[in-house]
């Protein structure tokens, strides 16, 4: 059932080809790195492993570097960016015990954090920027009934998921129990991460 994983990027893939980039990022994008655990990651051989989020931005962030949708307007965040790409790649190459190692480390950081960057700078920033934030928290209010059988039943449905359905050996985290009630994990795996996203969507919505 991992194969299944795999399926968001070609999704996407299968958006940025037709040219609904926009489309990509509101409908497989968003909803692979909310409503699906970092854990749930596949991995090519010779290639970092790439959650499906990840995955399903790849096509995405590639298309809009090789391919701008609007003209490049130069910003000073721009040199930060390249800067701590640089200087990270630098330190995991150098420093790391084993340079591949590092270097895999550094091109999942390049997915995640620079293309990133350059869909933010791309199609959020120019007209996207309210959808976004209502796709995010209609995202989260999907995970409602999820959070809620977690807190009365002290059971993640993800983490049920991933060893039930998908079989991850490499999702290992737990339900904590307190008082007699679970605090809730939901899609990210950790309570305390889970409260700051929390945090985060309840102040989105007042955008």
């Amino acid at each position: 059932m991992q194969i299944l994983l795999i399926v968001p990027f070609f999704l996407s893939l299968y958006y940025v080809l037709r040219g609904r980039v926009d489309k990509a990022f509101l409908n497989i994008y968003l909803p692979c790195t909310i409503l699906v655990p970092y854990y749930f990651a596949f991995r090519i051989p010779h290639a970092p492993p790439l959650s499906v989020g990840t995955a399903a931005l790849l096509p995405i962030g590639l298309s809009l570097l090789i391919r701008p949708k609007i003209r490049w307007q130069f910003r000073r965040m721009d040199v930060w960016i390249v800067v701590f790409m640089v200087s990270l790649g630098l330190s995991e190459v150098l420093r790391e015990n084993n340079p591949k190692d590092g270097m895999l480390l550094w091109i999942q950081s390049f997915i995640e954090i620079f293309l990133g960057y350059v869909v933010g700078r791309q199609i959020i920033e120019p007209n996207l920027r309210l959808e976004t934030v209502k796709r995010i928290i209609f995202l989260f209010i999907l995970q409602t009934p999820g959070a809620l059988y977690e807190f009365r039943f002290g059971q993640n449905v993800w983490l049920s998921l991933a060893h039930g359905v998908f079989h991850l050996d490499g999702v290992t985290w737990f339900v904590q129990l307190r008082g007699g009630t679970a605090g809730i994990a939901t899609a990210f795996g950790d309570t305390i991460l889970a409260g700051m996203l929390f945090m985060v969507a309840i102040a989105l919505n007042y955008y």
